[in-house]
C-alpha cells in the first residue's frame, strides 16, 4: 500500500505495532505475506503463532494502520478495533478519523425515532466498546462523558451493578485502576442501593481496602436475602436491611480483608436509630451481622484463630444482652442457632455456590482439616451448637467426604436424612453410606449398581457400543424413569440405541432409521403402550432439562397432559431435531392404529394450548437478543430503542465482558442463529401435523387471543424488525386466523404467561 510501507515497517520498531496488535486474528494472513515477515513474527514471539491483542498495543497506532488492518481479507470485530483505539489514543481525532472511514464503527445511542435492528444494536455495542477502551488506556475524562451518556439509557442501579459482577469494572479495579469505581460513583451520585450479596463477597475481596471503603462511604450494603417459608424471619431480614448503616457494613469489609485487630477495635454496632439494642428483634438483627461478620472471613481465607477472635469479640460487645436472667442460656443459644444457621428457618438453601452460612461457607472452601477443626470448636461452644442436616448435605455435595465422616463419627452424629439414597451409588460416598447402614450386597447387587454406573458415563461419552451391550444384557441397565414408560421390549432395545445415535448425530431433517425387518409390528405395540399408560407419576421439568436423559420413545409420554397443561410434550419440541423428526417418522410410517392413537393424542392435548405455548417457544427464542428478562417484559419492549432494551444488553451481556475483549454483535448473532436453527424444527413439525391431518392451526378462541397476539407481536419483529424471512409463512398463518371475541387493545399485551 502506498501509504503504508510495509516493508519499511518489517525492520522498524513500529513492527511490534502492527504484529502485536493483530498476531491472534490474522496471524496466518501476515505470515503469507512474505517470509521475512514470518521469520520477524516467529522471533518476536519466540515461536508462538497466538497472543493476547489488545493488550499488547502500543502508542504509535496510527490511521495509516487502521486502514490496512480493515482492508484484511478477514479484519478485526468493529468493537475490538474500537477499544483498541480508544486505550491507545494515539494521534488526535484517531477516532474521529476511523469513524469518517468506516459506518460499521459508528457509536453512539439511537434516538427514539430511530428503528430497533442490528445496526442499533452494533451502534450500542460499539459504544460500550469505546468505554471500556477508555478505561484499559486510563483515559479517565473520556470514560466519565460516555458513562454520563449511558445513564441516559441506563438506569443507575444497573450501572453500580456492574461493580459487583466479575466483569470489565472487577478487572479494571484488580488491575491498578481504581479511579473507575471514582468516576461511576461521581456519576450516578453514589451507591446507596447498591446491595452486594454472599456470592459477591469474593469479588470483592479482590479489591483494595480503599475502593472497598469509598463504595461503604457511598451507601453500599451487604446482605443477602434468605429463602425461608417463614414470614416472620422474611419480615425481620427486610428490617435488617433498613437498619444496616456504614458503620457494620464497614466491619464485615475489615473481615473480609482479614483485618480483624480493625473489628476488634470497634464498637458493635447500633442500627439505623439504635434499633439494634433492642431486647428481641435486636438481638436478630445483632446475630445477622456477625453470621456475614464469619462468613466474610471464611471467604478471605483467615485462619480459626480469626474467626474465633471475630466470635469472642461479638460476644463480649453484646455482653449483657446474651445473658439469661433464669439461667436457661435461651437468649445465646438462639445467637447461636442464626450466627451459625444450625435451624431450617435460617438454612433453606438458595444456592449450592453461595456462601449463605459460615458452616456452609467453610465446608464449601476446605480444606477438609479446617473445616473439622472448626466444627469441633463450633461444638464445644456453650450452650451448645446443634447439628442441621444441611451439614453433611454440603458435605456431600462439595465432595468433603472426610468432613462427613467425621460429622457421622461423633457421640450424636449429625443427622444425613438421604444415605439411603446414597446406598445405591458408586463411588466412596455410596460405599460409605452402606457401610453405616451396615448393608452387605449380594454380588449381582453389586453387579447392577456397577452396570448403571457405566451406562451412565457412556450415555454421557456417547459410547453406543456400550449403551447397546448393556440395555441389551439380562436383566438390562433402565435408561430412564421406568416409572413414566413401558420398559422398552427386548428385541426393540438394540434399536432404541440406533435411533438415539441417529438422533445424536445425524443432520437435521434426517429421519430415523427404520426398526430391523419383523419388528414394525413390534415396534408399533410398544409405542401403542406408552400412548395409552395413563400417568402415575407428575414430573416437572426445567427448560434446560437434558431430553438424553430418558430414552428416544419417552416423548410419547409428553403428549400427556401435565398440572397444568402438557409443558414436557412442548418443552420436548423445540428441543431440537430429536423429537421433530421421530414424530414426523411415526406420523409417516406408523400403523394406521398407532397414527390414530397418536394424532387423536395431538388434537386432545396439544392443539387446545397451541397458542399459549406457541408463544412461550417464540419468545424464548427471541430473547436471545435480550438476554435476562422475562417473557412478559420483553413483550413490552417496542420497535424503538428504548432504557429497557438497553438495560438488558448492559446487564447481559456487556457489564460481565471482559475488559480486554469486549461483547461482539457477531458473539450475539452466532447464538441467535443457533437458536433460530433448532426453533425452526418446531415450524417443521407443524407443517408434519397439518400434513397428516392434524389441525395445527385452528381459529383462535377468545380465551387464547392474548396468546395469539403474543405470536404476532413476536413473529412481526422477528421478520419486519429483525429481517428474518424465514420466520415469514408462519407469520402469515397467523395473521391469516380468525380471532373469537373483542379485538386485543395495546394494554394487553404482555399478559399471563405461566
Amino acid at each position: 500500500s502506498t501509504f503504508f510501507p510495509l516493508e519499511e515497517l518489517l525492520h522498524s520498531p513500529p513492527s511490534e505495532t502492527l504484529l502485536r496488535f493483530l498476531s491472534s486474528h490474522a496471524s496466518v494472513v501476515l505470515r503469507s505475506i512474505c517470509k521475512s515477515f514470518n521469520e520477524r513474527a516467529m522471533a518476536l514471539f519466540d515461536g508462538e503463532t497466538t497472543t493476547k491483542v489488545t493488550e499488547e498495543v502500543v502508542q504509535n497506532c496510527g490511521f495509516p494502520l487502521l486502514r490496512w488492518l480493515l482492508d484484511l481479507p478477514q479484519p478485526p470485530e468493529p468493537e475490538q478495533v474500537l477499544f483498541a483505539v480508544s486505550a491507545v489514543g494515539g494521534e488526535e481525532n484517531l477516532l474521529a478519523l476511523l469513524l469518517g472511514t468506516s459506518p460499521a464503527h459508528s457509536f453512539g445511542l439511537l434516538s427514539a425515532e430511530a428503528e430497533l435492528g442490528w445496526d442499533s444494536i452494533a451502534r450500542f455495542f460499539n459504544f460500550c466498546a469505546v468505554l471500556q477502551g477508555a478505561v484499559w488506556g486510563n483515559r479517565r475524562a473520556l470514560f466519565e462523558a460516555l458513562l454520563r451518556e449511558v445513564s441516559t439509557v441506563i438506569d443507575r442501579d444497573e450501572l453500580l451493578s456492574s461493580i459487583l459482577k466479575d466483569g470489565w469494572v472487577q478487572e479494571a479495579v484488580t488491575d491498578g485502576r481504581e479511579w473507575v469505581v471514582s468516576s461511576i460513583l461521581s456519576v450516578t451520585g453514589g451507591c446507596g442501593k447498591l446491595c452486594a450479596e454472599f456470592r459477591h463477597l469474593s469479588r470483592l475481596a479482590k479489591f483494595p481496602s480503599s475502593v472497598l471503603e469509598e463504595l461503604v462511604r457511598g451507601g453500599m450494603i451487604i446482605h443477602e436475602h434468605l429463602f425461608t417459608f417463614s414470614r416472620l424471619i422474611q419480615l425481620k431480614e427486610q428490617l435488617y436491611r433498613l437498619t444496616v448503616e456504614a458503620d457494620a457494613t464497614l466491619l464485615i469489609i475489615y473481615a473480609l480483608k482479614g483485618e480483624v485487630e480493625k473489628v476488634e477495635d470497634a464498637r458493635f454496632p447500633r442500627g439505623r436509630d439504635s434499633e439494634w439494642d433492642a431486647d428481641a428483634e435486636g438481638l436478630y438483627y445483632a446475630s445477622t451481622f456477625v453470621k456475614y461478620l464469619l462468613v466474610a472471613a471464611v471467604v478471605a481465607d483467615s485462619p480459626l484463630e480469626s474467626i474465633q477472635r471475630l466470635y469472642d469479640w461479638a460476644v463480649s460487645r453484646l455482653g449483657e444482652r446474651l445473658h439469661d436472667p433464669e439461667g436457661l442460656d435461651r437468649q445465646k443459644a438462639e445467637f447461636h442457632a442464626i450466627v451459625f444457621a444450625t435451624e431450617m428457618q435460617y438454612s433453606l438453601s438458595w444456592s449450592r455456590d453461595s456462601d449463605q452460612d459460615v458452616v456452609h461457607a467453610i465446608i464449601r472452601r476446605g480444606p477438609p482439616e479446617k473445616a473439622v477443626a472448626f466444627l469441633e470448636w463450633m461444638r464445644s461452644l456453650h450452650p451448645r451448637v446443634g447439628w442441621n442436616g444441611r451439614f453433611c448435605d454440603n458435605a456431600v455435595y462439595y465432595n468433603q467426604l472426610e468432613v462427613l465422616k467425621w460429622l457421622q463419627r461423633q457421640e450424636e452424629p449429625c443427622p444425613w436424612g438421604p444415605k439411603e439414597a446414597h446406598m445405591r451409588e458408586e463411588g466412596p460416598f455410596g460405599d460409605y453410606a452402606r457401610e453405616l447402614s451396615g448393608v452387605t450386597e449380594t454380588p449381582s447387587e453389586t453387579q447392577s449398581r456397577a452396570d448403571r454406573a457405566a451406562f451412565s458415563k457412556a450415555k454421557w461419552s456417547k459410547d453406543w457400543e456400550t449403551m447397546k451391550r448393556l440395555r441389551t444384557q439380562d436383566p438390562p441397565v433402565p435408561w430412564g424413569f421406568p416409572d413414566l414408560d413401558p420398559e422398552t421390549p427386548p428385541e426393540l432395545r438394540a434399536y432404541e440405541v440406533d435411533v438415539a445415535r441417529h438422533l445424536d448425530e445425524a443432520d437435521e431433517g434426517t429421519d430415523p432409521p427404520p426398526p430391523p425387518q419383523g419388528l414394525e409390528v413390534r415396534l408399533a405395540e410398544h409405542i401403542n403402550a406408552c400412548l395409552d399408560k395413563e400417568m402415575d407419576i407428575r414430573y416437572t421439568f426445567a427448560n434446560n432439562f437434558d431430553p438424553k436423559t430418558f430414552p428416544p420413545f419417552f416423548f410419547q409420554r409428553a403428549i400427556s397432559r401435565f398440572d397444568p397443561d402438557p409443558r414436557l410434550f412442548v418443552w420436548l419440541l423445540h428441543m431440537g431435531a430429536a423429537s421433530t423428526t421421530l414424530i414426523a417418522r411415526l406420523l409417516r410410517m406408523g400403523s394406521t392404529e398407532t397414527k390414530g392413537k397418536l394424532k387423536e393424542r395431538l388434537r386432545k392435548e396439544f392443539v387446545p394450548a397451541f397458542w399459549r405455548e406457541l408463544s412461550i417457544v417464540l419468545c424464548n427464542f427471541h430473547k436471545q437478543l435480550f438476554p435476562d428478562v422475562r417473557t412478559f417484559e420483553f413483550l413490552l419492549v417496542r420497535r424503538v430503542p428504548t432504557k429497557k432494551e438497553y438495560e438488558m444488553h448492559w446487564q447481559g451481556r456487556l457489564s460481565g465482558a471482559r475488559l480486554g475483549r469486549p461483547a461482539s454483535l457477531s458473539g450475539l448473532s452466532k447464538a441467535f442463529e443457533e437458536r433460530e436453527r433448532k426453533e425452526m424444527q418446531f415450524v417443521r413439525l407443524i407443517e408434519a401435523m397439518e400434513a397428516e391431518g392434524v389441525i395445527c392451526f385452528p381459529n383462535v378462541p377468545a380465551s387464547e387471543r392474548q396468546h395469539h397476539r403474543d405470536v404476532t407481536t413476536v413473529l412481526t419483529r422477528l421478520v419486519e424488525g429483525w429481517g428474518r424471512e424465514g420466520w415469514r409463512p408462519l407469520l402469515d398463518r397467523c395473521r391469516s386466523v380468525k380471532v373469537e371475541g373483542p379485538q386485543l387493545g395495546d394494554s394487553e399485551v404482555g399478559g399471563d404467561h405461566g
